[in-house]
């Protein structure tokens, strides 16, 4: 989901400020409320992707899947790739839309990509988020996460 720019210097991570200006090296990847989350789900483990923003046609947020949430949606214990191979959770896989299983965009707590970094680390450790949409005016740009924000310091901390 995020791969960092390994060419980038030490002092050129050191100016990013924003967490927009730390998307630019993410390949924002989405998923449309009208998708199965057969579909979602397949797409998640093999992008190894825990959540994904869930983007209307004109790309707003209507809101975040995550894992979590496909699991409550198919009563399992949890998400792994042989599930998707028995066919009673196949079946229940396909006839349930991604925005039945999701959580909704008045719940989901978002950032605008000029918030700072220090910002989002206060934000993810008040509300104990994993991931955060990071917004354009209503337009996801990308999902900021622990792992996001952790190599970002161990780039600044590395000599």
């Amino acid at each position: 989901f995020f791969c960092l720019n390994t060419s980038l210097k030490k002092t050129q991570m050191a100016a990013i400020r924003t967490v927009g200006e730390l998307l630019k090296f993410q390949t924002l990847r989405t998923i449309r409320p009208e998708h199965t989350i057969e579909m979602c789900s397949t797409f998640m483990l093999s992008n190894d992707i825990a959540r994904l923003p869930v983007v209307d046609e004109d790309g707003s947020l209507s809101g975040v899947i995550s894992e979590r949430d496909i699991r409550i949606a198919l009563s399992i214990p949890y998400v792994h790739p042989t599930y998707l191979r028995q066919p009673k959770y196949i079946e229940k896989a396909q006839s349930i839309k991604v925005e039945d299983a999701m959580t909704p965009r008045p719940q989901v707590v978002s950032l605008e990509a000029n918030s700072t970094i220090k910002e989002a680390i206060h934000l993810m450790n008040l509300r104990n988020i994993r991931g955060l949409p990071i917004l354009e005016k209503s337009n996801v740009i990308g999902m900021l996460t622990h792992q996001n924000l952790l190599e970002h310091m161990l780039v600044l901390l590395s000599e």
